[in-house]
């Protein structure tokens, strides 16, 4: 439990990197306090998030378009029982 423990003095070469203190220590963590380690782990870390939000975003967008097809069905049926004096 010891080792895992990352102090701030070996968290600020990350910190002066750019990285936040997060990604700082869950980097240190994960490649045992190697820094060169870390960013890379941290870089992989960023592109897995980036990946994951890319698709939750083709998600939506695939979801959104289908509900887009839905209504518009729903509205030309409507229409169609309207014109030749269909109610429901």
């Amino acid at each position: 439990m010891h080792e895992l423990r990352i102090e701030d003095s070996e968290v600020e070469p990350l910190l002066l990197m750019g990285f936040s203190k997060s990604e700082a220590r869950r980097g240190l963590r994960l490649s045992r306090k190697n820094v060169e380690e870390a960013v890379i782990c941290i870089m992989n870390r960023r592109e897995q998030l980036e990946a994951q939000s890319r698709a939750r975003a083709r998600q939506r967008r695939q979801v959104n378009k289908e509900q887009e097809k839905m209504c518009i069905f729903v509205v030309k049926k409507i229409e169609k029982q309207g014109r030749f004096g269909i109610n429901c």
